[in-house]
């Protein structure tokens, strides 16, 4: 009787063994998932923020660019009015009002 309860010992020693193992890398594999989950969370994190400086960046050249354009077109309707008015042409143009 008592080998029979010595093996069931043995028996019991070696499956908690098992199921410590098993626990382990269960732990382990827990472990590294987390660690990857932080890595991407970190580079994303990082891309996104890399992408809204340059929309920022972008929306910022592209309000230059028009307002240089606005300027550059008002600049050249004011000489084509200047032209119109001031030039041979304003004897085609309807007397103004004074």
């Amino acid at each position: 009787m008592q080998r029979a309860n010595e093996s069931a010992s043995a028996s019991a020693s070696a499956s908690a063994d098992k199921f410590e193992e098993e626990v382990g890398r269960v732990m382990e594999q827990a472990r590294e998932l987390h660690e990857s989950g932080a890595s991407l969370l970190w580079k994303i994190s990082n891309e996104e923020q890399s992408l809204r400086q340059k929309a920022i960046s972008l929306e910022s050249s592209i309000r230059r660019v028009r307002s240089s354009i606005n300027s550059l077109l008002e600049e050249d309707l004011q000489r084509a009015s200047s032209i119109l008015t001031d030039g041979e042409a304003a004897a085609f143009l309807p007397a103004k009002a004074q």
